[in-house]
């Protein structure tokens, strides 16, 4: 049995979808280069990692002492290798936003 490989993002076929799909068009190579970074509604400045969106989990899996129990059948899992790691120093609303077609938010509270 062949298991075809899916990114979180579904960014290049279907990973993950939060909310209702929406089909791509035209080149999609590299969607990083077209994302905007917000904080409640402002910019926010990132480096865009234009990278292997597994990479990161393979390092993390091969790095061993894993101390949040290892991963196992059925887990989420969402790297962020887009945007890096954003420092959220305060509650706020996040948005990221792909050529103003399609946005995802995320709210911290606490």
């Amino acid at each position: 049995m062949e298991v075809e490989e899916k990114i979180a993002d579904c960014l290049s076929n279907d990973g993950l979808v939060l909310g209702t799909p929406v089909p791509f068009t035209g080149d999609i190579l590299s969607p990083v280069k077209r994302l905007v970074l917000m904080r409640d509604g402002t910019p926010e400045p990132f480096t865009p990692n234009d990278i292997d969106p597994a990479g990161s989990l393979t390092a993390y899996v091969n790095a061993g002492g894993d101390r949040f129990g290892g991963f196992k059948a059925g887990d989420w899992i969402i790297t962020g290798s887009m945007s890096g790691v954003q420092n959220a120093p305060a509650p706020g609303l996040w948005t990221a936003r792909w050529d103003d077609r399609l946005e995802i938010s995320l709210t911290i509270t606490g």
